[in-house]
């Protein structure tokens, strides 16, 4: 079953702003709202089709540091090296110019990579 994947701190709170949530009409993605969920999603439901990404993701509560969703996709790429033939696009809504720059940076050098074999 293919989804796609929402992942924003934010994501579905009522007072931010529309264009940090899926879209209502669309019964397709599943929201997440740090590494932790993404990682338990794709472990439950297997790599989205499409990735809807916000870079900062507040503060993990285990470990106090800034989580970044740099920190699932880096565990995405360690654990399924393969998986980037899985995702048909993505999309970065960030409003950090330097964090949405390395997410896109890093999703184009990792499909490329997969085409060098």
């Amino acid at each position: 079953m293919t989804y796609r994947c929402w992942i924003d701190d934010d994501a579905g709170k009522p007072e931010v702003e529309a264009w940090r949530s899926p879209p209502s009409d669309e019964t397709d993605w599943v929201i997440a709202r740090s590494t932790a969920e993404a990682v338990q999603i794709t472990i439950a439901r297997g790599v989205a089709s499409f990735y809807e990404f916000d870079h900062d993701l507040g503060e993990d509560p285990e470990s106090g540091e800034t989580d970044t969703v740099m920190n699932f996709l880096s565990w995405l790429f360690q654990m399924f090296p393969n998986a980037i033939d899985e995702v048909k696009d993505w999309n970065t809504h960030s409003m950090n110019p330097n964090g949405a720059d390395n997410i896109n940076a890093f999703m184009r050098s990792w499909r490329r990579s997969r085409y060098l074999k």
